[in-house]
């Protein structure tokens, strides 16, 4: 796993990809994970040790002692990559709306990801072609849904959904789906009050 890394975090200390206490699993991430310092005080009561500030030190404890039941329990926006070296898998998580992109395509090297486009062209693997279908899409919905690009054998993670990437397999799962099916009566003040939070 590469990583360039806006360090706002620990910038000491908070070097990707970032290791469990015995380097089987690595991860990297872009964004903010809102409840850090909870999930921290958890994980140390499992016996984790941390040896930064960071908020991706969470994502290889977390994962180390929860397995795919970690990103649930994740608040905030991110795109994850999490190396698992035992199972010899890589996991790549979205949140749950998508404020971080992740992008990925099958080359004959291999999958390659990034949260940027250009960094998967950076790879000299893949040649820029424009999707035509994508593009008739953005002109008519003024997004692109589900996975679609602008550029033919690029996908991206859709939001609130994990690849999960072994030598022989693909499997996309969706991690949320927002519950329309409760029906609450509040006043004004409860609304805004629930929307703040």
């Amino acid at each position: 796993l590469g990583h360039r890394r806006l360090s706002i975090l620990d910038p000491t200390h908070g070097q990707h990809p970032i290791p469990n206490e015995d380097g089987s699993i690595q991860a990297i991430h872009n964004g903010e994970i809102y409840n850090t310092p909870r999930l921290k005080e958890e994980l140390e009561s499992f016996g984790h040790t941390f040896r930064s500030r960071c908020d991706t030190e969470i994502v290889a404890h977390g994962y180390e002692q929860w397995g795919m039941e970690l990103l649930p329990r994740l608040e905030g926006m991110f795109a994850i990559a999490i190396w698992d070296k035992a199972q010899k898998e890589l996991i790549l998580a979205r949140d749950w709306l998508g404020q971080k992109p992740i992008y990925y395509a099958e080359t004959r090297a291999g999958l390659i990801f990034g949260s940027e486009v250009k960094a998967l062209f950076a790879s000299g693997l893949l040649t820029p072609t424009i999707d035509m279908q994508s593009l008739s899409h953005y002109m008519g919905l003024r997004y692109l849904p589900g996975e679609g690009t602008f550029f033919e054998g690029i996908k991206k993670v859709a939001p609130a959904h994990v690849l999960r990437v072994t030598a022989t397999e693909r499997e996309t799962t969706r991690l949320w789906t927002p519950d329309y099916t409760q029906k609450h009566r509040m006043n004004e003040g409860e609304i805004i009050n629930a929307l703040d939070e």
